[in-house]
């Protein structure tokens, strides 16, 4: 009931929003808390789905702002995993797809900007997931790789950063689990110990 109403109540600001981009950015974001404590798929899809199309209407009408960009990304990211629970493995993989895709475009306008380029490497993280959990492993590595060649890029600027040096932890057991999983077992293991040593850096 109460997630009714908070739809119902933003629904009704959202047609009185009109051009006010600052209002709209705002709704976008209220409208992603609802569907993020949402415990009803269909009001959370309903939610997600009026954020992203609120942030997709902000890009167009901007479409030199990387931040309404970045919003969208992170629609689609907030979309992809509600619908793989739902049963829809299709537009799981497909909204996963497109929030690499957004970030992308986002990067290659700002390519030295740390929280876009995190932003990338996020979301191809997320899509070697849904990739990997639908059987295409070789695609799944190859976005997983793309994933981590980012953040060891930013672990090599700055290697005291411990969030950096994790995000390349983890990039790498999933990469060596992919790589077992084909066969590839000598490059898994290399990259297993690579991780080990990581981690016990981290617990130093």
């Amino acid at each position: 009931l109460i997630v009714t109403r908070a739809l119902e109540y933003l629904d009704s600001l959202a047609r009185d929003a009109g051009d006010d981009r600052a209002l709209k950015a705002e709704l976008a974001v209220a409208y992603d808390r609802v569907g993020l404590l949402a415990f009803n798929e269909s009001a959370s899809l309903d939610a997600y789905g009026k954020a992203l199309a609120i942030n997709q209407s902000l890009v167009q009408a901007e479409p030199g702002n990387p931040h309404y960009r970045q919003q969208v990304a992170a629609g689609y990211s907030a979309l992809s995993p509600l619908l793989r629970d739902m049963g829809d493995s299709a537009g799981a993989l497909e909204n996963a797809r497109k929030a690499v895709a957004a970030m992308q475009r986002v990067v290659d306008a700002y390519p030295m900007d740390t929280p876009y380029r995190l932003g990338l490497a996020d979301a191809d993280q997320e899509f070697g997931k849904m990739l990997a959990q639908v059987g295409r492993a070789g695609e799944a590595l190859q976005i997983q790789r793309n994933a981590l060649a980012i953040d060891e890029d930013m672990y090599y600027r700055d290697p005291s950063n411990r969030t950096y040096r994790r995000a390349v932890m983890i990039d790498s057991l999933f990469i060596a689990d992919l790589e077992a999983s084909g066969g590839d077992y000598a490059s898994a293991l290399v990259r297993i110990r690579a991780a080990l040593e990581s981690a016990e850096a981290l617990d130093a």
